[in-house]
């Protein structure tokens, strides 16, 4: 049977996701032969979204699809240690992940947070100076609402893929990619 979503506002809910729910919505946006190779970032994340399935209870599959991109863009970014991975891959919100930002203008939700008054949607990713290699990953656009992103001063690598920036609706301040190799 399909998926069974629950459409609120712009996003889609689901009470209780599983594996079918999980795979269905990320075939929407990722090469299933991606997600499927436990050896490449998109594996690696679905890996561990699907190890924490049960702690989606009730999540919109905008806060899902985040929570994939955000641990995709983790696995190809980790050559070396981050120096700060605040928050990254735990079950906290992943607004309050260190670097990430939701809300209108990117608006920072640090220490405690209303989660009825939070606005899901990451804005702002700022990973300036956190000891960050390798290449760019096009998960970067399953972020349309992105507003601004900092990888300054980090040892990123390559060239911008084709296609990278090519959703974003409001990436409007900057993307700073300065002091990258």
């Amino acid at each position: 049977s399909p998926p069974a979503f629950t459409s609120t506002s712009s996003s889609l809910t689901h009470d209780i996701w599983t594996e079918d729910t999980l795979l269905a919505m990320l075939k929407a946006f990722t090469h299933t032969e991606a997600f499927q190779d436990p050896s490449t970032p998109q594996g690696k994340a679905f890996q561990w979204l699907h190890a924490a399935i049960g702690d989606l209870r009730g999540f919109s599959s905008t806060r899902v699809q985040q929570r994939y991109a955000l641990a995709s863009i983790y696995y190809s970014l980790q050559n070396l240690p981050w120096k700060n991975t605040h928050g990254w891959l735990t079950k906290s919100h992943e607004c309050s992940w260190h670097g990430v930002m939701c809300g209108d203008d990117g608006y920072s939700f640090k220490g405690e947070f209303n989660l009825d008054d939070l606005t899901e949607t990451v804005t702002y990713i700022d990973l300036s100076e956190n000891n960050i290699e390798g290449a760019l990953s096009l998960d970067f656009n399953l972020f349309p609402m992105l507003a601004q992103l900092n990888l300054a001063e980090n040892l990123i690598t390559g060239s911008i893929p084709d296609g990278l920036f090519t959703r974003f609706k409001k990436l409007r301040k900057y993307t700073d990619l300065e002091s990258n190799e």
